[in-house]
């Protein structure tokens, strides 16, 4: 038709094939480093600030859903929980006795890249589980 202005379209495929491709590099980069390095602290400051970018868009024109109080005040000390658990914890003393969770998971399973890789899908598996589900 004349005068219609030509538009491309992303279909879910192509943006999950994408969305999987760019999960695929991160865990191979998440995996060639050591956790509580500056590489490792650098990889997940960039995966998340690619993730606020990709995500802004599509949260700010969506419309808000009505929320059920008794689920964010149960979610909300639940983490103010394990927060309080966690700085006791990394303030008290030395790891060995006094161990985070993360230094409990990187004792158990992050010290092989394997590991390493399977901690931060899991991470990721649980993030999306939580916005997709957890409400």
């Amino acid at each position: 038709m004349v005068g219609e202005p030509f538009v491309v379209t992303r279909s879910r495929t192509a943006v999950a094939v994408a969305g999987g491709v760019v999960v695929v590099a991160w865990l191979a980069l998440e995996a060639r480093t050591h956790t509580f390095t500056r590489g490792a602290e650098v990889i997940t400051g960039v995966a998340i600030v690619v993730f606020v970018l990709v995500a802004a868009p599509k949260v700010l024109h969506e419309r808000v859903r009505p929320f059920d109080i008794k689920g964010v005040m149960i979610w909300g000390v639940a983490a103010l929980v394990v927060v309080g658990v966690e700085l006791f914890n990394l303030f008290a003393g030395p790891r060995s006795q006094f161990p985070t969770i993360s230094s409990m998971t990187n004792t158990l399973v992050g010290q092989t890249p394997f590991g390493r890789v399977m901690l931060a899908l899991a991470w990721l598996v649980l993030g999306a589980w939580l916005v997709l589900c957890g409400s």
